[in-house]
């Protein structure tokens, strides 16, 4: 894609030890100039989900020169980021590069919708520009050795109960300060534990049932010995059938169950990632903190401030509460001050045909006009046509359809109906789709709605306003329906 002020270039990668299209990997790389023209944007984020609605990891990386993004809350006050912003949230991509690549502004990305991209870090500077290094890890991970566990469902709790009952407390807790008792009872407990509760080995799970774990291991056998033997090829393909009607069969179990935790369990398992990191937070001195242990020395110094050391000695009464220092006192130049810093946040939306129109000031700061502006998730434009809004929908209910083409594995006309029913907006080409993915011969709208068994969008709609009309006819609605309808005379 050439456009004016963008450059994209997209690659598909195959392993050499693989040969199916589901195991390849999609490498987008994007130039956006700083000056890019408005009216390329939206063709450049079309680009984007299209290419990105894929089955296959994608992963977007360039230079994208958008300095105001926060990328600790994926927001940015600049309104024509939106849309990028929106494709990132859609895709489930994470934004991996948290150091700056010029000056002091992050303009180069690294975005990835699966969590196969690890060890990112500066290298060396290319042009104006600090190079990133990262590593693309196998998607089938080696299992993990872990240490045994406790088997707490064949425990002795009649033993353990008895021990606690029958010790003498009183006694063993005299004297002690707080943290001496909890230090006695912890190492009490572990100690009961560890006699009446036996160990057990850990399963090395991964996530695939015996005779799948079986095949895979035969599989990186061959492979490591000889990867391009025909006996590896062909249990390459075995694997990958065998793999491919497993998971298909559990989303058929998943879909068919009729249990709706089990289904959303599912779901959720398939449309997020498995990054369970905390997000940035920037401490009292301004220093943003990344790491896990930094975020933890910093909670840890943040809390030790209301800890005293243990008392001893019997607590003072305490003194008489004085409801005049419960809050500090705020000043009307804080307030003022603090509605400034909103003003980047804030637009003004001009409805009218008027050429004069107002300027609207706060805090002796101008607040910018703008054509479209965002309000409890509807977006209001200045001619009232909810043209934008409109496309934002059906935007995010095809990335949903493409993330769910993406996600599901089955063939089943009925189980791909069930899962999309509610995506309305987009019903004509997703029906189109499932058609083509159950093999079956094209049919025309009218037709595949009869085969599937649905509604269209119009008539279900109609049908929500009947009964609207009648619940206010008839009262049963809390709505003032005086100004709504007409009755004509009979």
């Amino acid at each position: 894609l050439i456009i004016p002020g963008f450059e994209c270039l997209t690659v598909d990668i195959f392993p050499r030890s693989r040969t199916q299209t589901r195991d390849c990997l999609r490498i987008i790389v994007v130039y956006r100039a700083p000056n890019s023209p408005s009216p390329s944007l939206t063709p450049f984020i079309d680009y984007l989900y299209e290419v990105t609605s894929c089955s296959h990891p994608s992963i977007i990386v360039g230079d994208f020169n958008y300095a105001n993004i926060d990328w600790y809350t994926y927001h940015c006050p600049t309104l024509s980021v939106t849309p990028f912003l929106d494709l990132i949230t859609q895709g489930s991509f994470n934004q991996y590069v948290n150091f700056p690549t010029r000056g002091n502004n992050i303009l180069d990305l690294l975005l990835c919708n699966s969590p196969i991209i690890k060890n990112v870090k500066p290298d060396i500077p290319l042009s104006d520009h600090t190079g990133i290094a990262f590593t693309i890890n196998s998607l089938i991970e080696k299992d993990r050795v872990s240490p045994p566990s406790r088997d707490y469902s064949n425990a002795d709790w009649a033993s353990i109960n008895n021990q606690i009952a029958l010790h003498n407390w009183t006694l063993s807790l005299m004297g002690k300060t707080i943290s001496e008792a909890y230090s006695f009872f912890s190492n009490f407990v572990n100690e009961l534990i560890s006699i009446y509760v036996p160990l057990k080995k850990t399963k090395h799970n991964n996530g695939l049932p015996k005779y799948l774990s079986i095949l895979y291991e035969r599989l990186q056998r061959y492979h490591s010995a000889a990867p391009n033997s025909d006996l590896a090829h062909s249990l390459r393909i075995r694997f990958d059938k065998a793999l491919k009607t497993f998971e298909i069969n559990r989303e058929l179990r998943a879909v068919q169950s009729g249990n709706t935790n089990t289904f959303f369990k599912y779901c959720k398992a398939r449309f997020k990632s498995n990054n369970a990191s905390l997000p940035g937070i920037i401490d009292n001195t301004g220093k943003t903190l990344l790491s896990d242990k930094d975020k933890a020395h910093a909670f840890s110094r943040f809390f030790s401030k209301v800890q005293t050391n243990p008392l001893s000695a019997p607590l003072s009464p305490p003194l008489l509460c004085d409801s005049r220092f419960d809050l500090p006192s705020i000043l009307p130049e804080q307030i003022l001050l603090a509605i400034s810093q909103l003003i980047p946040k804030c637009a003004v939306l001009h409805l009218g045909r008027l050429k004069n129109r107002s300027k609207y000031m706060l805090n002796d700061l101008a607040i910018a006009s703008s054509n479209n502006v965002r309000d409890l998730g509807v977006h209001f434009s200045n001619g009232l046509n909810f043209g934008y809004h409109i496309t934002q929908i059906t935007r995010k209910t095809r990335s949903m359809c493409n993330l769910m083409l993406r996600s599901f594995h089955t063939n089943s006309s009925n189980t791909l109906i069930g899962l999309v029913n509610r995506l309305e907006n987009v019903q004509r080409e997703f029906t189109r789709r499932v058609l083509k993915r159950s093999q079956h011969p094209p049919l025309s709208y009218p037709n595949r709605l009869k085969l599937f068994e649905i509604e269209t969008l119009e008539y279900r709609r109609a049908l929500r306003d009947l009964q609207f009309l009648h619940d206010s006819i008839h009262r049963h609605a809390l709505v003032d329906a005086t100004n709504l309808y007409t009755l004509a005379p009979l």
